[in-house]
């Protein structure tokens, strides 16, 4: 949620994640959008296993974790290595998507995603696993920024004001 919540995710606004977490109706996601994430979880055991062999780890999955120094900060990685010295996040992106990712690096929405996942795990070390439109997976490290990171905390600090106070995001 926090990529929508700082605004970086193009397919979610902030008010819609406002809107869940207040109780409120939310705009249901359309059937091609639920087939994509359906999709990308049945394809993430193929890919953690792919990585596995790849890279001669052992993974473990991982529940929801919630971060120390602030608390509603919560977290959902989908592997960690055995040795909890590094997290891996998988992504099955549909062509429709493709183009939000570069030879270099994913999407910031999904490197927002990972930094938030380093905030909770204490993690600085991160891989994205991501196969493209079909094609063999591709691995991407992320880098901790606290730049990046620092704007992360204050939009959620912003947005959890907003909750507290029951006022919509702009």
């Amino acid at each position: 949620e926090i990529a929508t919540i700082a605004g970086l995710n193009p397919f979610q606004a902030p008010i819609d994640i406002w809107q869940k977490k207040m109780g409120m109706p939310t705009t249901p996601r359309t059937d091609e959008l639920e087939g994509s994430a359906a999709w990308g979880h049945r394809m993430e055991p193929v890919l953690a296993q792919w990585y596995a062999e790849t890279c001669a780890v052992e993974l473990v999955p991982c529940g929801t974790l919630v971060c120390e120094a602030y608390p509603w900060a919560c977290a959902t990685p989908d592997r960690l290595w055995a040795d909890l010295s590094k997290g891996v996040e998988f992504k099955n992106v549909g062509a429709r998507v493709a183009w939000h990712w570069t030879t270099e690096a994913p999407p910031d929405y999904v490197v927002a995603q990972v930094h938030w996942q380093m905030l909770v795990t204490g993690l600085q070390s991160w891989d994205v696993v991501a196969s493209i439109a079909g094609m063999s997976p591709v691995i991407y490290p992320i880098e901790w920024d606290p730049e990046f990171m620092s704007d992360l905390i204050i939009a959620g600090i912003r947005f959890q004001d907003m909750l507290a106070h029951g006022y919509p995001p702009p």
